[in-house]
């Protein structure tokens, strides 16, 4: 899994790229969950109105572990472990996250994500963006 300025260049199959990505997406969750109106304030976490503003903490916490990944991988650190650990934890939330998600909307009554359903080109990218942390995490650069 790679998204790089240049595939020739070995720095590009590092994973900075991606890691910067997800670091401003999960910034930009962050401040959807606590700045947006609903429904839109919704969109990240599909958890309602009772949770969706504090789930804004664990995006702002996600956010820094991905920055700290790419500075990582920028030093070719990655394979640290503890940036194995931060990466392991992000893989882990977001296929719960994904997973839950996709349950809900499977399971559920679709009225009850009427707020989701508005606005529907957020929710998708929302999962997108999980979809790639979970694909970034996942996989290794060589040592």
């Amino acid at each position: 899994f790679h998204i790089g300025d240049d595939p020739d260049e070995d720095r590009a199959a590092d994973g900075r790229n991606e890691f910067a990505t997800l670091t401003l997406g999960f910034l930009a969750g962050a401040a959807l969950s606590v700045f947006a109106p609903f429904p839109l304030a919704t969109v990240p976490s599909f958890l309602g109105r009772r949770l969706s503003r504090a789930y804004g903490a664990w995006l702002l916490l996600a956010a820094v572990s991905m920055f700290c990944c790419k500075d990582a991988a920028e030093r070719g650190r990655l394979n640290a472990s503890t940036f194995r650990m931060l990466s392991g934890g992000v893989a882990a939330s977001a296929s719960f996250h994904i997973a839950i998600t996709v349950a809900k909307l499977a399971c559920d009554d679709m009225a009850l994500y009427a707020n989701a359903i508005a606005v529907t080109p957020a929710s998708v990218a929302s999962l997108l963006a999980y979809a790639l942390a979970l694909g970034t995490c996942t996989s290794r650069p060589p040592p």
